[in-house]
């Protein structure tokens, strides 16, 4: 199965986090202008691919909204409402956590080559 164009996913992503353009690079730590080139036509002169760590950072965004909505949802206990900045920690926090459970499993494969396994 072909993977969706990255402009695809990322109006996918600002629409499940309800975000401007400008919001949704700061949820994910790049420019403005960084998040344009991203988006921009395979076609265009000025079109981008999209790093893995930005990548990353969309997933990160979207999971974490995900997660904020479920804690809203009836019968369960309300989540507060972050601002910006703090749905920006909350993805910054996720990325973190992928990263070192990524360095983990790469650093157990390569003692388990060195072991023998």
């Amino acid at each position: 199965m072909p993977k969706p164009p990255q402009q695809a996913i990322l109006r996918a992503a600002k629409k499940t986090l309800r975000v401007t353009w400008d919001e949704f690079a700061t949820l994910i730590d790049v420019s403005p202008r960084a998040l344009k080139t991203y988006r921009m036509p395979d076609t265009s002169a000025d079109h981008r691919g999209l790093p893995d760590h930005v990548r990353a950072a969309v997933a990160a965004a979207v999971e974490v909204e995900r997660l904020r909505r479920a804690a809203e949802r009836p019968g369960s206990s309300p989540a507060k409402g972050l601002s910006l900045a703090g749905r920006a920690r909350e993805v910054a926090e996720v990325k973190k956590e992928r990263a070192l459970q990524s360095a983990m499993k790469r650093s157990d494969a390569l003692l388990r080559h060195r072991d023998g396994e």
